[in-house]
């Protein structure tokens, strides 16, 4: 598309439209890049518009619609890819933004530009921000501290590793730190209104910071996955009477797992690729009588189900995965009476299920994946442990239903 094809379209005029998609696909050839600039100028849209996603774009600077903005009104803003910009649009002069996307613009150094001494810029109504792929980002602001945002109730930073602090968040309550220097996950700390934690391949990660999890005693939700340093959470946990979920994935060196009895609320627990963890879940298990959710898989080490599981009588999903060394379920397997779905995959020396599944009347789905001994076994009708699951309406064997009786 041209600058005079483009003029045709004469989206300012459009009145009803409210969400607008800029996309180019990529190319290196000069006249395409010096192109686009033109294009762009020449597709502004109404005032009105409220969603805007600009990709891909070839062009060094954004059109002037954006940089001295005419679209006033947009609640909602995504720059993806766009390389080869310096400097981000003068983002606080849109007064009504409350959601904004910042990813892959390779170029851009300061999330806002703007060096004068005393100017503080605020956002205040943005509501979401997620900042990814910024490899040369190094600070929110040319002049440190001159950034608020008194409304920003969700933070995502990923992929920005010359990052390393966080602007002043007052009403935050869901940060995301994915593949980011541990600098910000100790700033992180001194945070105390956050539900929702997840950090994500955190290299230098060795312990977690002082004060992160204490400060935030009002956690619902906490997700630590392939920070492969980390060795140990010990005590951190137990000011979490509120968290209702835990997911710890990818975490090789965690060596255990402490004042888990603390966690009162907890209703969801995902064990993933912790192979040393695996061998002390036994201690770590206990006192965990809420549980709704429980999911262990690629734990290579573990030869059988930790007994505290027996006391899990509110538990409704049972997930295990790829467990090799996992040979036997135990007979108290059947104490778990509100259990309702259950998923055995990938556990190829799983050769028999316990008596006591007759005893799960709550059990209304079974999956069982590549394990080939219990394929061969719990044929319908054939296999000897056919028996001890007929009673379950919903049976998965490899994929197809072999049994679906519905009410």
């Amino acid at each position: 598309m041209n600058a005079t094809v483009a003029k045709c379209t004469n989206l300012k005029a459009k009145r009803d439209l409210q969400s607008l998609k800029l996309l180019w696909g990529h190319t290196d050839e000069l006249n395409v890049r010096e192109n686009v600039e033109r294009v762009i100028e020449v597709l502004q849209p109404n005032s009105d518009v409220r969603k805007l996603l600009i990709e891909n774009y070839m062009g060094s600077k954004f059109p002037s619609w954006l940089m001295n903005p005419s679209v006033i009104n947009l609640v909602e803003l995504s720059l993806i890819r766009c390389k080869r910009c310096v400097e981000l649009p003068p983002l606080p002069k849109l007064p009504f933004l409350e959601v904004l996307t910042i990813d892959g613009m390779d170029a851009t150094m300061y999330f806002c530009n703007d060096s004068r001494e005393n100017c503080v810029t605020k956002f205040l109504l943005l509501k979401k921000l997620v900042i990814k792929n910024m490899h040369n980002l190094l600070g929110w602001s040319v002049v440190e501290g001159n950034i608020v945002l008194p409304c920003l109730e969700e933070l995502v930073i990923e992929s920005c590793p010359s990052l390393i602090k966080l602007p002043d968040l007052p009403s935050i309550k869901s940060l995301k730190l994915d593949d980011c220097r541990f600098d910000l996950l100790r700033m992180a700390a001194k945070i105390s209104s956050l539900s929702n934690l997840v950090m994500t391949d955190i290299s230098e990660l060795i312990h977690l910071p002082d004060g992160l999890l204490k400060n935030n005693p009002h956690l619902l939700s906490l997700e630590i996955r392939n920070c492969t340093q980390l060795k140990n959470l010990f005590r951190e946990l137990e000011n979490l009477s509120a968290l209702q979920s835990l997911s710890i994935t990818g975490c090789p060196e965690l060596e255990a797992l402490s004042a888990l009895e603390s966690l009162s609320s907890l209703k969801s627990l995902v064990i993933d690729s912790c192979n040393i963890l695996a061998s002390y879940l036994e201690d770590g298990l206990r006192g965990l009588n809420s549980l709704q959710h429980l999911s262990l898989s690629n734990c290579e080490e573990l030869a059988a189900l930790p007994d505290a599981m027996q006391h899990f009588t509110s538990l409704k999903i049972l997930h295990i995965w790829s467990c090799p060394q996992l040979e036997t379920l135990p007979e108290w397997l059947g104490n778990l009476a509100s259990l309702r779905e259950m998923e055995l995959w990938y556990c190829e020396n799983l050769r028999c299920l316990p008596e006591s599944m007759t005893q799960l009347t709550a059990l209304q789905f079974l999956s069982i994946w590549s394990c080939p001994r219990l394929t061969v076994l719990c044929q319908k009708e054939e296999g000897t442990e056919w028996r001890k699951i007929q009673h379950i309406p919903f049976i998965k064997i490899n994929g197809p239903y072999i049994q679906a009786i519905r009410a």
